[in-house]
């Protein structure tokens, strides 16, 4: 648990030095810091956090960069789920002082020193190294000419890994571009990293390897892929041109991240929270909030000059907000901690963490709207959904809680998770600051930046993904050998042939961002689908058939 903080400095210190604190100490940690924030991202599954100074243990977001003001504390993932039994399973973190329930690299058969020595690791990659090892002629370069970022980056296939290393991997893990086709990593052949943004972090981790220490709840077999980007925005003035410049991408990370079921069972009614712990400034004067409308959660501070406080540094009169918004998905819920809390305190069982992820405070009771958020008649699966600006609005400012050290979970509910299954989350983490807003309108900054921010993701990101096919909102599911089908033709312009030797029973084809787009229920062992009506593109087929699933790509031209 986390102390509190009229003590913490002193006791995250020794807690360092003991080395149990946030995924163990002397782990590698590398940095965002392209555009207008200094983002670190570490082993051990959390976010901001660094964990090589023995004098700052977390608060790896400063933003502005150079400005040493943090906008985070730490954030990482809480994924609960139950299997067939209805036993519930649960991955979380929050400050790893009892222990990790994530654990660094792959799932893999044989996790010896190898494994350890190349995995303990993220994997640093800029544009410029891509873009440079793309002029190089594949098949006529030598390993001398390949950056050691792009010779070591831990793509399926990667010999040089193996050889070097003595790691072998086997499965998709780190996205490439395949030059020449063949579905392994070959940087001599041409093959490099698949990222879009100016830099990049590449981490992997997964919940099987050992007991869960964190939370002591049961393993759910999980892989989780995660890569963080940065990208530069030089236009209007760059980001520190004055208002109305265009600079939320300069404040901005992005972080996507792939989940998959690695384990032998399916997973049922599987939630996917975000925590962080949020730190504005001085962690003593925040307040959070969201907005249903556009999958934001956020916080700012509660009073005019944000004011250092406990050797942190304040944003004083530069009004700050920051938030995390869902890209691709939507929160089902949203609740907030308060550090030394009693219904809202942080979790300590599994069952504490999946009743947050419900919409429920810790002893089971559900979230109910006014106030703090309990007693109350009217159930809400969201706390404090109003604009701080509109005192009739339902804010902590509102209701006149005591502003303090505040954290905050968005929950997304993702349903069931076959074997093999990959669900995909992308979120953006943005900090918007302006000296002409006060604390409280800084919020509708916020709300602004968040509507360019999602329109950047949609109308840039998401291109950059597809064009590396990547997997984004979808879930793709392992085909099942006793379920094998073809399509034809493929590409396809008009007509699609689906057809088996069982029996179809429903045929879905959804885009890229999850949305079904055609969806027809059959019985019989052969489907035409009219596909013409499609805009161009790739899609994911799904068939169903005798409580059995199975999908394919396609391409509509």
């Amino acid at each position: 648990m986390k102390p509190h903080y009229t003590l913490n400095r002193f006791f995250l210190t020794l807690a360092l030095i003991a080395g149990c604190i946030i995924c163990r100490a002397q782990k590698p940690l590398e940095s965002l810091a392209a555009n207008n924030v200094n983002a670190g991202i570490g082993i051990g599954g959390n976010l901001f956090s660094n964990t090589q100074s023995a004098t700052q243990t977390f608060a790896h977001m400063e933003v502005p960069k150079g400005s040493g003001i943090s906008s985070f504390f730490t954030a990482a993932l809480w994924i609960t789920a139950t299997d067939g039994n209805n036993n519930l399973k649960c991955a979380a973190q929050r400050y790893c002082g009892t222990g990790h329930d994530f654990f660094d690299g792959p799932i893999m058969g044989n996790y010896n020193a190898a494994y350890d020595t190349f995995f303990r690791r993220v994997f640093k990659i800029t544009r410029l190294q891509v873009e440079h090892h793309a002029t190089l002629a594949p098949n006529t370069m030598t390993i001398g000419d390949v950056d050691s970022a792009i010779l070591f980056w831990p793509a399926k296939g990667n010999s040089y890994i193996a050889t070097s290393y003595g790691v072998n991997i086997d499965n998709r893990l780190a996205p490439f571009i395949d030059a020449d086709g063949d579905g392994s990593y070959n940087p001599l052949k041409g093959d490099r990293p698949a990222i879009c943004g100016n830099e990049a972090i590449f981490f992997v981790f997964n919940d099987a390897r050992a007991a869960h220490g964190e939370t002591g709840g049961a393993a759910l077999g999980i892989e989780v892929r995660g890569l963080a980007e940065v990208f530069v925005d030089s236009s209007f003035g760059g980001f520190n041109a004055p208002p109305p410049a265009k600079r939320a991408i300069n404040n901005t990370v992005f972080v996507r991240y792939e989940i998959e079921n690695k384990s032998e069972n399916p997973l049922f009614n599987l939630n996917v929270g975000m925590f962080a712990d949020i730190d504005l400034g001085c962690f003593a004067n925040d307040y959070v909030g969201c907005d249903t409308t556009r999958e934001l959660i956020f916080a700012y501070n509660a009073t005019p000059a944000d004011n250092d406080c406990n050797g942190l540094l304040g944003y004083k009169t530069l009004d700050a907000s920051t938030g995390i918004k869902r890209l691709n998905g939507s929160y089902s819920s949203f609740n907030y901690l308060i550090n030394g809390g009693t219904y809202n305190n942080d979790p300590i069982t599994p069952e504490e963490y999946n009743n947050y992820l419900n919409a429920l405070w810790l002893d089971g009771i559900p979230f109910t709207v006014g106030g703090n958020g309990r007693p109350g008649s009217i159930p809400t699966k969201y706390i404090y959904p109003g604009n701080p600006s509109n005192f009739n609005d339902w804010t902590e400012k509102s209701a006149q809680i005591q502003a303090g050290d505040r954290r905050m979970m968005g929950a997304s509910q993702l349903g069931n998770m076959p074997t093999g299954n990959i669900k995909v989350l992308e979120y953006a983490f943005i900090t918007s600051m302006d000296s002409s807003a006060d604390n409280l309108t800084i919020v509708d900054t916020l709300k602004k930046d968040a509507d360019e921010i999602q329109a950047f993701y949609d109308n840039n990101l998401l291109p950059c993904r597809q064009g590396f096919q990547l997997p984004t909102a979808i879930t793709e599911t392992k085909q099942d050998k006793s379920l094998a089908f073809s399509v034809y033709p493929n590409p396809a312009s008009s007509l699609l042939m689906v057809e088996t030797s069982g029996m179809i029973e429903l045929a879905e084809v959804r885009d890229m961002l999850g949305r079904m787009v055609l969806s027809q229920k059959a019985n019989t062992g052969k489907l035409l689908l009219d596909v013409s009506l499609l805009a161009k593109g790739v899609y994911l087929l799904k068939i169903e058939s005798a409580g059995k699933t199975a999908v394919k790509r396609i391409v509509v031209e």
